[in-house]
């Protein structure tokens, strides 16, 4: 069977893919997705694919990344999805340090926005609810549902739900591992590349195929480089005030019900048969 985790974005993918995934006994995890290597695989084996872009570009719109999930199970249609979250008003702080290396300029007020749609990001870009609705829909089966919360704080109780998808325990979660490279910026940070991205008139690399200070990048002095690890040597405060974010996960709140009420049944739809594999 094909397991597909497409992300979202920021949600601890980066850990996964190098701490856990990897690591799964009797479960093939596929690094190189070209079609080549697609193709090279038994049908009947297990084999799991983990690529937050799967979902669509991290600073995508809601209609262009559900987009990216019907084209997906028109091509994987048998497969099982796996899909992770994170608390909204964290979400988009997270986003913004994103869209900061990527080179965007606006300040946070100007990239998302409650009180007005001009803004980079609309309120309905960041509802969760869309994504488990069309996993669903377009594969015919319930996706995986798990936070990135699980992954710090509960991480034996997702080890084991995983492994009861899978029908492979995957390894202990480490907490030496769990600090991911690409961490968010703090306020400080922050703020000093989006002034250096206003200077340098960056464009902003919305795709994230490509990225801003080309040439400084190479030998890793590029500000976005500099910046993260300046945020991870005293990261300080949060991009976002507590005021703020308060009123980001209330305005979401019964989206995020939804998604937490998905976590609690993500294994009904499993029958026996393939728990026990």
């Amino acid at each position: 069977m094909l397991f597909l985790h497409v992300g979202l974005h920021k949600t601890g993918t980066t850990y996964l893919q190098t701490a856990v995934f990897p690591y799964l006994g009797g479960v093939h995890y596929l690094r190189n997705l070209t079609v080549e290597n697609f193709l090279r695989q038994d049908p009947d084996a297990d084999c799991l694919v983990s690529r937050e872009g799967f979902s669509g570009p991290a600073l995508g719109n809601q209609a262009e990344k559900l987009a990216f999930l019907r084209r997906l199970s028109g091509m994987f249609p048998d497969a099982q999805v796996l899909i992770s979250f994170r608390r909204h008003a964290s979400y988009v702080n997270a986003l913004y340090s994103q869209y900061l290396r990527y080179g965007g300029t606006l300040p946070l007020q100007e990239f998302f926005s409650l009180d007005t749609n001009a803004s980079f990001l609309a309120t309905a870009d960041i509802e969760f609810t869309p994504y488990i609705e069309a996993a669903h829909e377009n594969w015919g089966r319930p996706p995986f549902v798990f936070l990135l919360s699980e992954i710090k704080e509960q991480p034996e109780r997702l080890r084991s739900d995983l492994g009861r998808l899978l029908g492979h325990e995957p390894p202990a979660f480490s907490p030496a591992k769990r600090a991911s490279k690409n961490a968010s910026l703090g306020a400080r940070q922050a703020e000093t590349l989006r002034r250096l991205n206003s200077l340098f008139r960056t464009r902003l690399h919305r795709d994230s195929q490509t990225r801003p200070y080309r040439v400084l990048r190479r030998v890793g002095l590029d500000p976005p480089h500099l910046c993260q690890r300046w945020s991870a040597i005293a990261a300080g405060r949060p991009i976002m005030d507590s005021g703020l974010a308060e009123r980001i996960n209330q305005y979401y709140a019964d989206d995020w019900a939804a998604v937490e009420q998905n976590v609690k049944t993500r294994l009904r739809h499993v029958q026996p048969s393939e728990r026990d594999r």
